[in-house]
């Protein structure tokens, strides 16, 4: 999701980072890692909304409802081009996304269909990456992973600077 604008006024819980597998359980809810939970504000409100999209690679993302909301409000789901380009841009990014809220018990459901769409059975991988997570199929990710070079040398220089 590209953004325009000053992000800064983007406001959201704490990041999501790292990898793990998961197991839908038999109604088809994940349970979010403990890390998630709490960067979700878990225990603080009475739910933690989430708004699911689809994906660019086949997987789908999960993003903090108050990230997403700052980002429709700053105008980054309006795109570029005329009035009308922009409009059906904003239309077709604000009306095809899902919502979950996470349970007590820190699940959510993910809708079947999206799960179908991209492949994602049973067992899934959530990638936390910063102000959202994804949820991948693990045999699709790693796949794509092993295809990818994975560039580390900015961050290197900062960690080992």
């Amino acid at each position: 999701m590209a953004t325009t604008g000053d992000s800064s006024e983007i406001r959201g819980p704490g990041g999501f980072y790292g990898r793990f597998r998961i197991k839908l359980d038999a109604k088809g809810r994940l349970t979010l890692p403990a890390l998630y939970r709490r960067s979700l504000g878990a225990g603080e409100t009475d739910e933690a909304g989430l708004v699911l999209r689809q994906g660019t690679e086949g997987y789908v993302q999960v993003v903090p409802a108050s990230v997403f909301d700052g980002l429709a409000r700053s105008g980054a789901t309006g795109g570029s081009g005329d009035l009308a380009a922009r409009q059906w841009q904003k239309r077709m990014q604000l009306s095809s996304v899902d919502t979950a809220s996470m349970d007590p018990k820190g699940r959510i459901t993910v809708p079947a269909p999206l799960l179908q769409r991209n492949g994602i059975g049973r067992e899934v991988l959530v990638l936390g990456v910063g102000r959202l997570m994804e949820i991948w199929d693990p045999d699709t990710f790693f796949a794509l992973e092993k295809q990818k070079e994975m560039e580390t040398d900015a961050m290197d220089e900062l960690l080992y600077d």
